[in-house]
């Protein structure tokens, strides 16, 4: 009892360390090591006959600055997706819709946008030996664009939205499509202590060269710890305490960031409870810059959880950390995530 209490002592200590650094991208409260994650396919290994057959889900995302605010919908995103599992092997579909080049046109009241429409399809494996899991990915697919996107700036922003995404014309964008092949690796320690990795590269489809330094560049590396779910006597523990860490892209000056988070749970049987995540993300040009921290390129975020079995709510706010000492200007967007998912 004295190794666990001082192990999980050590990793709070680490996780605290690690909470000086962060990164500025949209994130849900998940990671690599998350066994309930879809980040890593090594999770599949761990799949048994309670395990979900299929799930279901939709996210909602949208950004605000202080600077523009007069609008219903800033920069909405949506993502519909759907998993379908077997014993080993999980088969994906995934529709994301995204906007970019936002302008105002004062005669219409209306801001413009270019729109995207990216479709994935994914077939994932996953192997457990003992505790050591491995995990391959296979992903391809391709983006649609529409040039001329409205949104008006009034409350009829949303059934614009709902109608430019759902039932307006796409057109192909030329060579956007990709493919992307992926490893995961997941081992999980005593005490509930999980290290994983992961990377994975994009493929030009006329070509089949591999290029292992990309791999290298898109290594991520993720640390968590969790109390336990039980007590000693066989009791439900009524809260649980999760601490996590990811470095993402370690080769990569560009897409390099760190994630930490801490979740409290509050277990009101097996199947139900909700989760409070506290989260704090940092981009990283330099390798050695996870070592110091730049509120500049830092967001924290803020999370709640609510699961029934079925199915999960979460809500996520994410704020850069320069609008706590009023640095901030119109690049610093608050960001917004809403997804509902559904398990059977």
């Amino acid at each position: 009892m004295k190794r666990k209490i001082l192990i999980f002592i050590m990793l709070i200590a680490v996780s605290f360390q690690l909470f000086s650094l962060g990164i500025d991208s949209d994130w849900n409260n998940t990671s690599i090591t998350d066994l309930d994650g879809a980040f890593n396919p090594a999770n599949l290994g761990y799949r048994n006959d309670e395990s979900s057959a299929f799930e279901y889900y939709v996210l909602v995302n949208d950004q605000y600055n202080s600077e523009n605010m007069d609008a219903i919908l800033q920069n909405p995103g949506s993502t519909l997706g759907a998993t379908f599992y077997g014993t080993n092997l999980s088969l994906s579909f995934e529709v994301e819709n995204y906007l970019e080049d936002r302008t105002y046109d004062e005669e219409k009241d209306t801001l413009d946008y270019k729109g995207y429409s990216k479709f994935s399809l994914g077939i994932d494996w996953g192997y457990k030996i003992s505790n050591l899991a491995l995990g391959l990915s296979i992903n391809a697919g391709s983006d649609m664009v529409k040039s001329d996107y409205e949104l008006s700036t009034n409350i009829f922003a949303i059934t614009d939205y709902f109608v430019e995404t759902f039932f307006s014309r796409y057109q192909s964008v030329s060579s956007s499509q990709f493919f992307n092949l992926g490893f995961g690796f997941r081992y999980e320690f005593p005490n509930n202590i999980v290290i994983a990795l992961l990377s994975d590269q994009d493929f030009d489809v006329d070509s089949s060269t591999i290029d292992f330094e990309e791999y290298g560049k898109n290594l991520c590396l993720g640390i968590s710890g969790i109390t336990s779910e039980y007590s000693s006597n066989g009791e439900l523990n009524p809260t649980r305490i999760k601490l996590y860490g990811d470095l993402l892209y370690i080769g990569d000056s560009t897409k390099r960031e760190t994630r930490v988070s801490a979740e409290f749970r509050l277990q009101l049987s097996r199947d139900i409870y909700a989760s409070l995540y506290l989260g704090l993300e940092e981009t990283q040009e330099a390798l050695i810059d996870i070592f110091s921290f730049d509120a500049e390129s830092a967001t924290s975020y803020y999370g709640l959880s609510f699961n029934t079995g079925s199915y999960n709510l979460l809500l996520n706010c994410g704020i850069p950390v320069e609008y706590y000492n009023g640095s901030n200007d119109s690049d610093d967007n608050i960001s917004i995530t809403i997804k509902l998912s559904y398990q059977s």
